[in-house]
């Protein structure tokens, strides 16, 4: 029969067993690369945040224009770097391609902002 001291160092050894097992299993599992913030990750979040407080049909109309304005601005520097002045950018509007957004398309002042 164990002495009350060998049962607390039995206890202890058993404690440690389990810690060096928790630790060993802890460091051998992927680390996931650390996140980088950035000034357009945080804009994201931003423009995120905002959609999620509209009601359903001004998140719609305002997704679609912000897909415009990016479909705007990256066919201005396609016909930049293509050098060709006879084309304009209009015709990479998703009208073009036989495409049409099901809702008309609603100016900035018409849209209701919602302010935090």
């Amino acid at each position: 029969m164990l002495s009350s001291k060998q049962k607390k160092e039995a206890q202890e050894l058993d404690l440690l067993k389990k810690t060096a097992a928790f630790m060993e299993k802890a460091m051998s599992a992927p680390v996931a690369p650390p996140v980088q913030i950035d000034s357009l990750s945080i804009f994201g979040k931003y423009v995120a945040t905002e959609l999620q407080d509209m009601n359903p049909q001004q998140m719609r109309m305002t997704k679609l224009r912000i897909q415009q304005v990016i479909i705007e601005a990256q066919s201005q520097v396609a016909f930049q770097q293509l050098g060709t002045s006879q084309l304009s950018p209009q015709c990479a509007q998703p009208e073009s391609f036989g495409w049409s957004p099901s809702q008309p398309e609603v100016s900035t002042s018409q849209l209701q902002y919602h302010q935090l």
